[in-house]
């Protein structure tokens, strides 16, 4: 794979979502914390501890922050 930082922001978006179907997309029947019950849950962390999706994830709000024109944080 191409490091996060040498691709397009919209390759970058779309490894992310492939990587969010593959991983993080489950389906099946879940009851959620409300008691309501949903056919599919997204567990982000099947996702954010892989160092690859993690990577794109920074990337991607990196330039979140940059076109929002944040010059601090806190």
């Amino acid at each position: 794979m191409v490091p996060a930082r040498d691709i397009s922001t919209a390759d970058a978006r779309e490894q992310l979502r492939i990587g969010l179907n593959r991983f993080a997309l489950k389906r099946g029947r879940f009851v959620l914390a409300s008691g309501a019950v949903s056919d599919y849950y997204v567990d982000i962390r099947e996702i954010s501890l892989r160092g690859r999706y993690l990577n794109l994830i920074g990337r991607l709000l990196w330039e979140r922050i940059k076109s929002a024109g944040a010059d601090a944080v806190g």
